[in-house]
């Protein structure tokens, strides 16, 4: 699902198309892929193994009539396409913001997506703030709200309040939201600086990556003598030397 805001600057339009180009670049010969446009009237693209068809519903001149479905109602739509769940069955939204729409809720989204057992992934060319700051007495947070925000004092990282903020909407999902364009006024987000660009490709091939990889798990039944439901984490040991990691999905094992 890709916001073809007419709002949105040459450079965030153009890292979409970059982003676009590498989820498609990065697939499985198997994958299918379709697209949907917010805020926007450009064709839909229903699944397809024909990767040529993507780019061509690329509309980004948001030419048409009648209103312009948001990100959350192209979200609705595109969950409706899915049939019979399958490993990998996976929504990215790559987009500024979740306003604007006249439908669809978070609410309603997050039930969709548990009902259809589908993970969503975020591509975000708008704000996103996950962390509260609070230093010296003072508040800060962003004043847009974007793809992601905080309420302030509520907590570090916002996972399950705010059922409007589209990252826990992600997380819960079992999918992740990655910032791209984050609107930081000390940075230059020109897509003609060969840096931006690297940077622009390489957070949507981690999203490809995330969406095709699987879990590995482990259990000696013998060492348990009655049924529990484990927290899937990420040891101490390996955090201290490792880069940054994720659990995504599942946060838990039930009983087995």
């Amino acid at each position: 699902m890709v916001d073809t805001n007419k709002k949105l600057s040459a450079d965030a339009r153009k890292a979409e198309g970059e982003m676009v180009k590498t989820l498609l670049a990065g697939a499985r010969p198997e994958d299918t892929f379709g697209l949907l446009q917010a805020r926007g009237h450009g064709s839909p693209v229903k699944f397809t193994t024909d990767r040529a068809a993507i780019p061509l519903g690329l509309g980004w001149d948001g030419a048409g009539g009648g209103k312009e479905p948001g990100v959350l109602d192209s979200v609705m739509e595109g969950i409706q396409w899915f049939e019979t769940p399958q490993a990998g069955d996976a929504i990215v939204v790559i987009a500024a913001d979740t306003e604007g729409n006249h439908k669809a809720n978070p609410k309603m989204v997050t039930k969709a997506l548990e009902d259809r057992h589908i993970r969503m992934f975020g591509l975000s060319v708008g704000p996103v703030t996950t962390r509260n700051s609070v230093a010296g007495g003072t508040m800060t947070s962003t004043t847009s709200r974007g793809m992601a925000y905080t309420t302030p004092l509520v907590g570090n990282i916002v996972y399950d309040t705010g059922d409007a903020d589209f990252f826990p909407l992600t997380v819960n999902s079992g999918g992740l939201l990655i910032p791209v364009i984050n609107m930081d006024s000390r940075r230059n987000y020109s897509m003609e600086n060969p840096k931006m660009l690297q940077e622009v490709r390489q957070k949507a091939h981690a999203i490809s990556k995330m969406i095709s990889a699987y879990y590995r798990v482990q259990i000696d039944p013998s060492q348990f003598r009655q049924k529990e439901i484990w927290d899937l984490t990420i040891s101490e040991d390996i955090q201290k030397h490792t880069q940054p990691m994720y659990v995504l999905f599942p946060h838990e094992l039930g009983p087995c």
